[in-house]
């Protein structure tokens, strides 16, 4: 795994460049803007904009062409650590090994910082746009932010609040994953091929591979939420339990559920047969994430 951590942290270095100078304009509130810098600089893997920038890679987009975008998504992916924290959401107080957003700037601002944030990301995005690609550009921001509203993201939310304290089925907790977690991934892979215009048979495998990839990483995340350490993952554990959520941990059991994101990175590893040899960095990124103790 040493060279795709290598490559990995040479791509996340790139996005980190091209972050800071966009955030470093920044001149709202002076409060408002400290709040939303304080969680976007907060660290994390970028896992999001990297994939964004990798599948670009991948299938001959510039790198430059996909950047609002993999910037977009990393802000919606920030507001919506911050609103999940809140006290009636998860009720977080620390997140990527800090204070979470509102223990420091309180709840109110907090808010706002998020709303902000999302806002910011509609902006970034299409402050992207080029004459001569229009028509695919806008086809691949509509992805990004119909992935993450309420037929995505928002609704796995809503879904996960509505069942909290009642039995899901396997199906049912699936399905709101796929919204809840899966869909940001779906439009980490999807963006730039729509962006590229590319034919229906490369979105088909990225669309297939996003979403075992996607399921992997939630599958992940509740066995770290049972057997992970709290400094290493720099987040709360016992969460879940304690929340009486349904998990795969709670639905299948821990074993099998290990047993079971092994079959599922198999799975994801199928689609990307179509790249040959391209599709290197895809294929040793579901290791990673199988592997992952953060």
């Amino acid at each position: 795994m040493d060279e795709f951590l290598r490559n990995y942290n040479i791509t996340k270095g790139i996005f980190e460049d091209k972050l800071k100078e966009y955030i470093n304009d920044f001149h709202y509130y002076p409060r408002l803007s400290k709040a939303m810098q304080y969680s976007i600089n907060a660290g994390g893997k970028r896992l999001r904009p990297v994939l964004m920038i990798e599948c670009s890679k991948m299938i001959g987009l510039s790198i430059d062409r996909i950047i609002p975008l993999a910037i977009a998504i990393e802000l919606v992916h920030t507001y919506s650590l911050i609103h999940d924290d809140l006290p009636c959401m998860d009720d977080d107080d620390l997140r990527r090994g800090k204070p979470t957003n509102h223990i420091v700037f309180g709840e109110d601002m907090s808010v706002l910082a998020g709303d902000g944030l999302l806002n910011l990301a509609m902006e970034t995005a299409l402050g992207g746009i080029e004459s001569d690609n229009c028509e695919n550009y806008i086809k691949a921001v509509s992805k990004l932010f119909s992935s993450s509203g309420p037929s995505g993201m928002i609704g796995g939310q809503a879904i996960d609040i509505i069942n909290t304290g009642k039995f899901q089925s396997l199906d049912d907790l699936k399905l709101m994953h796929s919204k809840k977690t899966g869909a940001l991934f779906e439009a980490s892979c999807l963006c730039p091929a729509l962006l590229l215009g590319a034919n229906d048979a490369i979105i088909s495998c990225l669309l297939e591979y996003s979403q075992y990839l996607g399921l992997l990483f939630q599958v992940k995340d509740d066995i770290l939420d049972v057997i992970g350490d709290q400094d290493t993952l720099g987040k709360s554990i016992g969460k879940d339990e304690a929340s009486n959520k349904s998990t795969f941990i709670s639905l299948m059991g821990l074993d099998n559920s290990i047993e079971y994101s092994y079959e599922i990175a198999e799975k994801a590893k199928k689609p990307l047969e179509e790249f040959g040899n391209r599709n290197k960095f895809l294929i040793d990124l579901i290791k990673y994430i199988l592997e992952r103790n953060s």
